[in-house]
C-alpha cells in the first residue's frame, strides 16, 4: 500500500495527527481515512474511490505483505461484494438475508417467480408447491410438531393423502 507520508504529497486537503489520517486525492477521485503506525504505515483504511462508471468501497486491514477485508465494487451494471459474510436488513434493523463465507444462503423464506405454472415457496422446514391457480399440490418437510411429512393435494387445493410418521392417512 505504501507509505502514507508519500501519498499525501499528492492529496489535497490532507489532515494527519499520529495514528490517524484523512486524505481527498483530487486526481484519482478517492477519499481514505486511514490508521498508521509510527513509521507512516497503513494498519487498517477504508476508501471510497468514485469515477464516472464505477463506485469502489473498500475496508482493509493490512499486515506484512498481506490485506484482508470488505470490498463493494460497482461497475459495468455490476455489483460485487468480497466479505466472509454478506447480509441484509430491513428498515426495521432485522436480518433478513445473509450469505456466510461457505457460500450459504441464510434467509427467512424463499419463494420463486411465478411465470405462469406455479411457484414453491420454502418457509419454516417446509417446501410448498402451487400450480398456476395459486393452490398447493404438494408439501414435505416438517409439520408444526417437528415431524416430516409428505402431502398431495388435488388442483383444488384438497389433500389427498399425507405421509406421515403414523403412516399414509387420507382426507
Amino acid at each position: 500500500m505504501g507509505n502514507i507520508i508519500n501519498d499525501l504529497k499528492k492529496f489535497v486537503p490532507a489532515t494527519i495527527e499520529t495514528g490517524t489520517a484523512i486524505t481527498v486525492n483530487n486526481e484519482h477521485k478517492n477519499i481514505r481515512s486511514a490508521v498508521i503506525d509510527t513509521d507512516g504505515n497503513y494498519i487498517k483504511s477504508s476508501t471510497i474511490k468514485q469515477q464516472a462508471d464505477n463506485i469502489k468501497l473498500s475496508v482493509e486491514k493490512f499486515a506484512e505483505n498481506f490485506s484482508s477485508g470488505s470490498f463493494i465494487d460497482i461497475s459495468n451494471k455490476k455489483i460485487t461484494f468480497t466479505s466472509d459474510t454478506l447480509m441484509t436488513r430491513n428498515n426495521s434493523g432485522d436480518l433478513t438475508a445473509a450469505i456466510d463465507s461457505d457460500g450459504k444462503l441464510i434467509v427467512g423464506s424463499t419463494k420463486t417467480k411465478n411465470n405462469g405454472n406455479g411457484y414453491i415457496i420454502i418457509k419454516n422446514g417446509s417446501i410448498k408447491v402451487y400450480n398456476n391457480d395459486d393452490k398447493c399440490n404438494i408439501e414435505f418437510g416438517l409439520d408444526d410438531n417437528g415431524f416430516m411429512v409428505l402431502k398431495y393435494y388435488d388442483n383444488d387445493g384438497t389433500l389427498l393423502y399425507n405421509l406421515g410418521p403414523s403412516g399414509i392417512t387420507t382426507k
